[in-house]
């Protein structure tokens, strides 16, 4: 079979234009090739990545032949795409193969703004290495300053080097607030005493969570709590209705078929009480980093995992050295105390008013 592939390959020719290339299937069907065995399966993938060259299919091909050798078309993946799973994959590879160079020197040129935000996705010790010094450039902008503490907060490693600068009291009294923001939401939770220390949010909740018996005592308006939704509360930043929002939490769009207001209430509140199947957390530590979030498949070559963010990604077994699964859940308590008690029975209206057939 491969050898008709192969044939069939050379038959049609690969030019360096997407269009122009054969379906993707077929180079894909060819994965595990020794390419030094093979010259004329090497030349058809060499072909196919100039063609597919910052486009996600040139990391489809870089996975299915373990090509160790495509740093900068990797780290031009992730400059297209760098809020997206592929950005996050296409670094973790380029780091897992010993790429930093080549993404520091990518980090000075145009494409840097958009590095810093792909390396927050990504699960690697040594990305504080890659985002600290851009963090203290003094002559940086300090939107981009900002980002790369934003960044680091995504990781253990991250939100490590920013504890280690705050004890030290080298940390920029200008980046505080929004390391503090940051940090808050981090699903790191042995860190958060520490950093809700040294670090403070910039807008403290401040507010206590409105008791149940007021919020339950009040009649709440679900358009004013999807505002709500969507906004103050953050739902979204975890949850997707209609197409908007983020793709990682559980699903909500029938969520008033299964719960009254006081059970809702208690599920934002206590977000650990009841986790649903497939939502556990699980921390994979891997050789070089380790990883938060929930196991979305595993073959006997791969472990994928679906970070906060929806950010999706396949991590090689041989770079996996052991999972734990976590207690409670990735979605963070207390977050009722964003709201005052007439918006808390606002949202509670809206989530009620989720329902089949709505």
């Amino acid at each position: 079979m491969a050898c008709l592939l192969v044939a069939a390959i050379g038959a049609t020719g690969l030019r360096t234009s997407a269009a122009d290339a054969p379906p993707l299937d077929v180079l894909l069907r060819l994965k595990g090739t020794e390419l030094a065995a093979s010259p004329a399966v090497k030349a058809a993938v060499d072909r196919a990545l100039l063609a597919y060259r910052g486009k996600p299919p040139f990391l489809e091909l870089v996975r299915a032949f373990d090509l160790t050798d495509q740093a900068d078309g990797l780290i031009v993946l992730a400059v297209a795409g760098p809020d997206d799973s592929t950005g996050a994959e296409a670094l973790q590879r380029v780091i897992d193969d010993g790429g930093l160079d080549a993404i520091r020197q990518a980090l000075a040129g145009p494409g840097g703004s958009a590095l810093v935000r792909a390396l927050g996705n990504v699960a690697a010790d040594s990305v504080p290495e890659l985002l600290q010094p851009v963090m203290l450039d003094g002559k940086a902008p300090e939107a981009l300053r900002l980002d790369a503490v934003r960044a680091l907060a995504h990781s253990e490693a991250g939100a490590q080097a920013l504890l280690s600068l705050a004890r030290a009291g080298n940390f920029p009294e200008n980046l505080k607030p929004a390391a503090g923001t940051a940090l808050a939401s981090s699903a790191w939770a042995a860190l958060k005493d520490e950093s809700a220390r040294l670090l403070p949010p910039a807008s403290p909740a401040g507010q206590s969570i409105p008791p149940l018996a007021t919020v339950l005592a009040l009649r709440g308006d679900d358009a004013r709590g999807e505002k709500i939704f969507f906004g103050a509360a953050a739902c979204s930043t975890c949850h997707q209705l209609g197409g908007k929002g983020v793709d990682f939490g559980p699903g909500l769009s029938e969520i008033g078929d299964k719960y009254g207001p006081d059970a809702l209430y208690a599920n934002i509140v206590d977000p650990a009480a009841g986790i649903a199947f497939g939502y556990e957390p699980w921390q994979i530590t891997l050789r070089n980093g380790a990883a938060i979030g929930f196991i979305a498949s595993e073959t006997d070559d791969e472990l994928t995992v679906k970070a906060p963010g929806n950010i999706i990604t396949r991590y090689r077994k041989s770079d996996v050295t052991a999972r734990e699964r976590l207690p409670g859940s990735l979605m963070p308590p207390g977050l009722l105390a964003a709201t005052n008690a007439q918006e808390a029975a606002d949202l509670l209206a809206f989530l009620g008013s989720l329902k089949k057939g709505r």
